[in-house]
């Protein structure tokens, strides 16, 4: 990233200054100010230039500084400076509003709107995550305010082209900001031209009509259907892929009036999809155009019946004795006129070959999609079942090795205590418990831990009975030498006593003799 950086910023003015990315780590050097903003920190970078955070520090303002590569053609850099120019005259509160634009050493760049809040695609993705989709007031009021943006283009005779969640910027307010006119397109409006920024495709898959796919003529139509798409991406959670599936099959609680309007939006022929006034009007609830007029109408005909009511009266009476006659008259000749009746009804009700021919093909239509939406319910259904049925096998298999482990367990448990190893044993059975209590073996474990512990307990009895006897004997042997000592002794000294006094060698002074015993002083 920094090489990347370095490179595209290989002709910066003034002195460098070392920023962070916005919300991330990053190594790079970046201008310290562009124009009069002094840029705080990077923020992303497009397919010809990046985007910096920078602050205007006379108005106390941030905005979002967009700088052109260095390495862009001459082309791109007159366009680049001529329709910054043509873009300041965009104002509408759902635009990103250019505020300035400039050149400075070889950097050309351009100043919009900061707006403090995420995309449409990462709001909806969170909402997704958490569980918690946007509501359809929610996407209502959004989609409100897109529609206000593109009616706003449309009639200065600009087609965004480049419609899709990731360049609707939606405030922390609620406020939605259409963004990235990169690839708008003029439809000869005099003084506005091809509009580039930061892109140069010319739309995004999946959200780009046919038309412009084809790489034919686009107008409004085309937005429209890009419009499509996203509206059925945020109701829906994914967007439309071959046959056109209705909405309420993914939201039981999307109104019938929205699935029928998204499919107009997504047809195939640009004269079929309705127009911004028509979406509009159903987003807002307000009835269309035509719905009004005949509410005029019908208030205006309610008025005369009123004012001219006697005179009414008076004219259904005449048409009604004027019918009367006329039946009469008639009645004479009601044979022929029966046959005559008789073979009008005939050629009327008659079909002709190309209303049969038509209602043919709506029927063919008609079962061609009935078999794809059952192709697409049946896949649906199979795929479903083979996961269901790859997750029972992992299960089993997870099963099978939890037993396996169980049973080696088991089986050293009972090994150790064989061996006599009853403090091991019941060690390895307290931890086996502790993970395996809920298996089958888990009753065996604890028996096997219960008899370890009974055999230990024994053993230590049987160890402290056999020191209390061992005891108990050295006890009785002590008690049973020491009047044998003493006696022993006795004999000792009179022998003793005895051979000295016989040799002279017992003490006769005229002290009083003292008993001198063996061993003693």
């Amino acid at each position: 990233m920094r090489a990347k950086v370095t490179d595209i910023l290989a002709c910066r003015t003034g002195r460098p200054r070392k920023l962070a990315l916005y919300g991330a780590g990053f190594e790079g050097w970046l201008p310290r100010k562009v124009g009069p903003y002094t840029i705080h920190a990077f923020v992303a970078e497009g397919g010809m230039g990046i985007v910096l955070r920078g602050l205007d520090e006379g108005k106390d303002m941030p905005a979002a500084i967009k700088l052109l590569k260095s390495d862009a053609g001459g082309g791109w850099i007159e366009r680049f400076q001529r329709e910054s120019r043509t873009l300041q005259s965009l104002v509408h509160p759902n635009l990103i509003r250019l505020r300035d634009c400039g050149r400075e050493g070889c950097l050309d760049w351009m100043a919009t709107d900061w707006v403090d809040g995420v995309s449409l695609e990462r709001l909806a993705t969170q909402a997704r995550s958490k569980g918690r989709p946007i509501s359809l007031d929610g996407i209502r009021n959004l989609l409100r305010q897109v529609v206000a943006a593109l009616d706003y283009l449309h009639g200065r005779g600009i087609v965004h082209r480049d419609l899709k969640p990731s360049n609707v910027l939606v405030a922390r307010d609620g406020l939605a900001k259409l963004a990235d006119l990169g690839i708008a397109k003029s439809r000869g409006v005099p003084g506005v031209t091809a509009v580039t920024m930061t892109g140069a495709a010319a739309g995004t898959a999946g959200y780009m009509s046919p038309e412009q796919c084809d790489g034919g003529p686009v107008g409004p139509a085309s937005d429209v259907f890009a419009l499509g798409m996203l509206w059925y991406d945020l109701v829906a959670g994914r967007r439309p892929v071959g046959v056109y599936r209705p909405m309420r099959m993914f939201n039981p609680d999307c109104p019938s009036r929205w699935d029928d309007l998204v499919s107009r939006c997504l047809s195939y022929d640009p004269a079929e999809r309705p127009g911004i006034d028509e979406i509009a009007a159903v987003l807002t609830g307000a009835a269309p155009a035509g719905a009004e007029r005949g509410k005029m109408v019908h208030g205006a005909a309610a008025a005369f019946l009123g004012k001219h009511s006697f005179l009414l009266g008076a004219t259904i009476g005449i048409l009604l004795l004027g019918t009367l006659f006329w039946g009469l008259y008639r009645f004479s000749d009601r044979d022929g006129q029966t046959d005559t009746a008789g073979r009008t009804a005939v050629e009327k009700t008659k079909p002709t070959d190309e209303h049969q021919r038509q209602a043919e093909q709506q029927r063919l239509t008609a079962d061609r999609q009935r078999q794809a939406e059952q192709q697409h319910l049946t896949a649906d259904r199979q795929r479903q079942a083979e996961q269901q049925r790859l997750a029972a096998e992992r299960q089993h298999q997870a099963k099978k090795e939890r037993e396996a482990v169980v049973d080696a367990a088991v089986v050293d448990i009972k090994a150790k205590i064989a061996g006599g190893d009853y403090r091991s044993a019941i060690d390895s059975a307290s931890v086996a418990l502790k993970t395996y209590s809920d298996t089958p073996a888990g009753q065996e474990l604890s028996a096997l831990l219960a008899d370890a512990k009974s055999r230990l307990k024994r053993r230590q009895d049987d160890e402290a009975r056999r020191n209390e006897q061992q005891a108990t004997r050295r006890l009785e042997v002590q008690k049973n030498e020491t009047p044998r000592q003493s006696n022993l002794g006795i004999a000792y000294d009179l022998i003793a006593r005895e051979s000295l006094d016989g040799a002279g060698l017992w003490p006769s002074c005229g002290h009083r003799r003292q008993p001198w015993r063996w061993g003693r002083t």
